[in-house]
């Protein structure tokens, strides 16, 4: 995937696109650097959230932005097994822990939902 996304960035000429491959324990990325973190499926694959999370924040900009799509814990639609589903409830608590607030909660997707953080005004975050 790293790949076709290298090469699609290269074909389409996105020259404000970068593509780094981040690991489980931290995106990789420079501090300060983005101004979108986009989790699309993937943030439920993350063994340490909370911790993963707080690293992203290092990486974003002083307005930067976490999104995250997911499906629906509830709902008996096909994509991944229930269990492997996360409530928005959990993902909202867990984006606070580590520093984020819930800015928007978009619901025009019928089977995922679709959150937007921000940056938390006070910068202490408890480890």
């Amino acid at each position: 995937m790293i790949t076709l996304l290298k090469n699609r960035v290269n074909k389409d000429k996105l020259n404000n696109v970068t593509v780094i491959k981040g690991r489980f324990e931290t995106p990789m990325l420079p501090s300060k650097s983005v101004d979108i973190a986009f989790f699309s499926s993937v943030y439920k694959e993350i063994s340490e959230r909370i911790e993963y999370m707080k690293e992203v924040r290092k990486c974003l900009k002083r307005d930067g932005r976490v999104a995250i799509l997911e499906f629906y814990k509830e709902g008996g639609f096909a994509g991944p097994e229930y269990g492997d589903r996360m409530y928005q409830s959990q993902v909202i608590e867990e984006l606070k822990k580590a520093g984020f607030v819930l800015t928007r909660n978009f619901d025009f997707l019928p089977k995922e939902y679709f959150l937007l953080f921000g940056i938390r005004d006070d910068t202490t975050v408890a480890n």
